[in-house]
Parts: C-alpha cells; structure tokens; sequence
C-alpha cells in the first residue's frame, strides 16, 4: 500500500477562520507582495505600486497601507524612514511580523469600517 508510511488520523472540521485571520492574511499577502518588490528594485528594476519613495535628502520612507489608507505605526506616526533599499525590506518584514502577530488588528478594523461606511454611504 503506498500510504504505509504515512500516519493517519480521523478527519476533523477545519476552524473557521475569523475576520481578524482573513483581514492578517490579506495585510500579509501586500506586505509580501511588497518585499518582492523591494527585491526587484534593489536590482534596479522598475516597480509600480511600492509603499515607499525616496526623500529630498535621499532617504527612503515606507508606509504600510491597508487599502488605501495608510496604518498608524505608532502612535502618530505613519511611516519609517530607511537609508536604503535593504532597510526597506528589513522594515517590511519587522512589519510583517508585528502584524502576524495581531498589533495591527485595531487599526485593521478601524480602517474596514470606514470602508464598509463608505460603501453604505455611496449606496444610498
């Protein structure tokens, strides 16, 4: 039999996962999406899309954005300022950590409000 090897075990219901997991999930899924493209940058490739521009002074600055909008990092502050391409990445993923571990799920919800608001403000 070819699944000799294997340890099974009686199937069990999959947990569902709750809105806080999916908007995470969806938060991760850009912050990816945006390490990828401080990757290609960092090789001199063109990125459209990218969270961070360059300064005046030749710095980088970086928001994380859910939607549109942009999250507050700390209080007040909504951007982190880099001195180059590799910082950028390194703050992303700092990011990306903090936000699988559920720092960012007040300002998640916060901001999903106002868009479902807006929604039901068009609607009308």
């Amino acid at each position: 039999m070819t699944l000799k090897g294997l340890r099974l075990i009686e199937a069990t219901v999959r947990p569902s996962k709750t809105k806080e997991m999916n908007r995470r999930q969806r938060l991760i899924h850009q912050i990816n999406r945006q390490l990828q493209l401080s990757e290609a940058a960092a090789k001199g490739e063109r990125v459209r899309g990218e969270w961070w521009w360059k300064g005046d002074d030749g710095k980088f600055m970086i928001v994380a954005r859910y939607g549109r909008h942009h999250l507050e990092l700390v209080k007040g502050k909504h951007a982190v300022v880099c001195d180059d391409l590799i910082a950028v990445h390194m703050a992303l993923d700092m990011i990306k950590i903090a936000v699988e571990r559920g720092e960012f799920d007040d300002q998640i919800e916060g901001v999903s409000k106002r868009i479902r608001a807006n929604f039901r403000r068009n609607s009308a």
